[in-house]
């Protein structure tokens, strides 16, 4: 009897053991509500909204100058009560610019990649003033390239106290075109036949962007012959050619590059003849130009 007893009590405990286990052993862990939520949580952001005018430089807010426009542009851009009229030159590395503050205006503004900036000081007569200047970036492509301003601006209290506020930043950005014209130069050689010079910044990706010179000779608007120059320790010869009564007879072209001890210089040295008229020979330079700064950022200005 008492091996029964013993059989049926571990027998009962053995039952119990399995219906808790039957009861317990599926269950999953408990996970708190929030701790889900974090976990597939994600934190939403605004996208940044463009802006057309400056924002004080003291605010540290950047600011996009508006959409990425084309050589040739013409565009309005308003800072408080500052009016920035802005033209892209279609064919060169060349910004004009016009500067207005009230009734008070400076016009004749101009940025190149070897003069990048240019200054300007305004005053009207409402008691306000404007100082400060426009620093052209020409950049390789396929960075932008764009206009960069800083300026402070002063308005006089009626108590004689002046009120100032800086701005800076970028007014414009614009497409950067593949090979830039720095310059152009022309010169006539006869009264029916001149030569033009284009100083040409051809990027590249090797970052070998040493500038070379698009030299054409023109009857008229007829186009005689075309030459493209770098610097080479060896003159370029001219072909003889001709358009109507203009003949290119023949002669040397020789290319100097700048660097900061010495001018840029295009030299010629040719005789040319129009009709019956006598040869006329030329030497001496058809382009001159300072040395341009190039960038660690791929840009020129």
């Amino acid at each position: 009897m008492l091996y029964t007893r013993i059989l049926w009590a571990t027998l009962g405990a053995i039952l119990a053991t399995a219906a808790w286990l039957m009861t317990t052993g599926n269950r999953a862990p408990a996970v708190s509500g929030s701790h889900y939520q974090t976990l597939s949580s994600t934190v939403a952001t605004s996208p940044a909204v463009d802006c057309i005018d400056l924002s004080p430089s003291s605010s540290g807010e950047p600011c996009v100058p508006g959409p990425v426009l084309l050589p040739g542009m013409k565009v309005n851009r308003q800072v408080g009560p500052v009016m920035f009229v802005l033209q892209i030159d279609g064919n060169e590395a060349r910004v004009n610019a016009q500067v207005s503050l009230g009734n008070a205006g400076m016009t004749g503004l101009s940025m190149t990649a070897a003069a990048p900036t240019a200054d300007f000081d305004l005053a009207n007569g409402a008691g306000q003033r404007v100082w400060g200047s426009l620093g052209a970036f020409f950049c390789a492509p396929p960075n932008t390239s764009h206009l960069l301003a800083d300026f402070t601006i002063e308005n006089l209290r009626d108590s004689g106290t002046p009120v100032t506020q800086a701005y800076r930043g970028d007014l414009i950005r614009w497409q950067s075109p593949t090979t830039s014209v720095l310059a152009r130069y022309r010169q006539p050689l006869l009264p029916d036949l001149q030569v033009i010079v284009e100083l040409l910044d051809p990027y590249k990706a090797d970052s070998s962007n040493a500038l070379t010179a698009q030299v054409s000779f023109y009857y008229a608007s007829d186009l005689i012959d075309s030459y493209t120059l770098m610097a080479t320790a060896t003159p370029v010869s001219l072909r003889q050619s001709s358009v109507g009564p203009v003949r290119i007879e023949g002669g040397l072209l020789d290319f100097r590059p700048a660097t900061q001890e010495q001018q840029g210089q295009l030299s010629l040295d040719g005789t040319f003849q129009s009709g019956h008229n006598p040869p006329n020979h030329y030497v001496g330079s058809v382009a001159d130009w300072s040395w341009i700064r190039g960038r660690a950022d791929n840009c020129r200005g």
